[in-house]
């Protein structure tokens, strides 16, 4: 396929990347929790006792000091408007004659592996964006993040374009569909973006990155996704240990 319009995000420093990675190593199903439940068919663990207070203040202190280091990653876009309501992050631009509205929300966040895991279970067969494109290089060893996202085209006197897509810290955008006006029951969802034709599905991509919808942008979400879900989950561990230690 025509990758001329695609968007591939540079790589980051090590370092960052390690940031970026940090709050995928708290969530469910990405990690080995060792009081994770047994099958019948598992010898049990031995595990040690693990004291939740003490162990909550050690997280909460972790947070503090890697809260500085994620501020970095919350850069603003040079086009783009952001609004953050709490898990909404909002990026808007206001092109005279259309708006753009791209939204998403830090609870779907996703690595390479969650995604793959998310594609199996929705039945999509083509992915448009191969992680290991670069497998050639060594610093791809690491996860791929992105967020799932809906930017939504609209203009006077005609139907909004909505796209779904990903947007990835280290590879750019993936179109997953595109559908005209609102969505409800018996509405026409579009069809599947890996069955169009490759010059239309490289056309969308080319109307998404003359918008500034690009690799810069694409890492400008991902970067400040991690960064509210930092300062979400720094406010769930105070929570979580105000409930430990009252009597």
């Amino acid at each position: 396929m025509n990758r001329l319009c695609r968007s591939i995000i540079p790589r980051v420093s090590r370092a960052a990347r390690v940031q970026v990675a940090r709050p995928f190593a708290r969530m469910p199903g990405l990690m080995q929790a060792p009081c994770r439940l047994m099958s019948s068919f598992e010898e049990p663990e031995e595990i040690a006792p693990v004291d939740l207070k003490k162990q909550l203040d050690i997280e909460i202190k972790d947070a503090n000091e890697l809260g500085e280091e994620f501020d970095e990653t919350a850069s603003e876009s040079e086009f783009f408007t952001r609004k953050v309501d709490g898990a909404n992050l909002v990026f808007t631009r206001d092109l005279g004659g259309e708006q753009i509205t791209i939204r998403c929300n830090v609870n779907d966040l996703f690595s390479d592996e969650g995604e793959e895991a998310y594609q199996e279970e929705e039945g999509d067969e083509d992915m448009d964006m191969d992680p290991n494109e670069d497998a050639e290089d060594p610093e791809n060893n690491d996860d791929v993040m992105g967020v799932r996202t809906t930017i939504e085209f609209s203009k006077a006197g005609t139907k909004p374009m909505v796209v779904t897509a990903n947007a990835f810290s280290q590879m750019g955008w993936q179109v997953l569909s595109v559908h005209m006006g609102e969505l409800s029951e018996g509405t026409y969802v579009g069809p599947k973006v890996p069955d169009l034709d490759e010059d239309l599905i490289t056309g969308f991509y080319c109307y998404l990155e003359d918008r500034k919808i690009d690799k810069t942008l694409a890492e400008t979400i991902v970067g400040n996704c991690f960064t509210a879900e930092h300062t979400l989950y720094a406010d769930w561990l105070l929570d979580a240990s105000k409930y430990v230690n009252t009597q």
